[in-house]
């Protein structure tokens, strides 16, 4: 009985790999294949020795056939091991390069903002029309929420690399809740105009 299902397990294992050598789906686990090979002669020469007149080495044969089953599955492991530490070099290569992006972007477009307020802050001295000085001051504090949303960034990348330093400072409830509004007004102008 033992024996007609190891010869039914060998075939459908051979039919099974024939197929997949046809479909070319015999790459996704060559160690396996090459193993179970060798472990299908041994249950044959297993399976001779009862059936002939000697016993004298009976089960030999498929111990070694099951030793090169487990090799070749350890190959197939140490070989999985080897390209997951590559992939997870290659991971943490990538989040630094991202850090150091983000590092260099955002110091660019405060550059850029820091331009802006600054030359916003000379139409805030300079003139003296009222309608002119409400708009300047909208840019005034558009330009301060753009540096402490570019801010916020940068303390996002500087968290994921373990660099991010909390540091208390006061703050002025009417400030924060005119920004809030600001931004409030600002969100609304920039949904209309889509």
């Amino acid at each position: 009985m033992s024996h007609g299902i190891i010869i039914v397990m060998i075939l459908i294992f051979f039919a099974t790999v024939l197929n997949d050598v046809k479909k070319g789906e015999v790459k996704d686990y060559p160690e396996a294949a090459i193993g179970i090979g060798g472990v299908m002669p041994a249950g044959i020469q297993e399976i001779y020795p009862v059936y002939g007149k000697s016993s004298l080495y009976n089960g030999v044969v498929l111990c070694l056939g099951m030793v090169f089953l487990l090799f070749t599955a350890g190959v197939k492991t140490g070989w999985d091991m080897r390209r997951i530490e590559k992939e997870k070099q290659l991971a943490i290569v990538a989040n630094e390069s991202k850090s150091k992006f983000l590092a260099n972007m955002s110091h660019e477009i405060r550059t850029l903002i820091n331009t802006i307020i600054g030359m916003n802050e000379m139409t805030l001295r300079e003139n003296k029309d009222e309608a002119t000085l409400g708009y300047a001051r909208n840019i005034n504090k558009a330009g301060r929420m753009l540096i402490e949303l570019i801010n916020d960034i940068l303390d996002f990348s500087k968290l994921e690399v373990g660099k991010l330093e909390i540091t208390e400072n006061p703050y002025r409830l009417n400030t924060m809740l005119s920004d809030a509004m600001l931004e409030k007004v600002y969100s609304g102008i920039n949904r209309v105009s889509l």
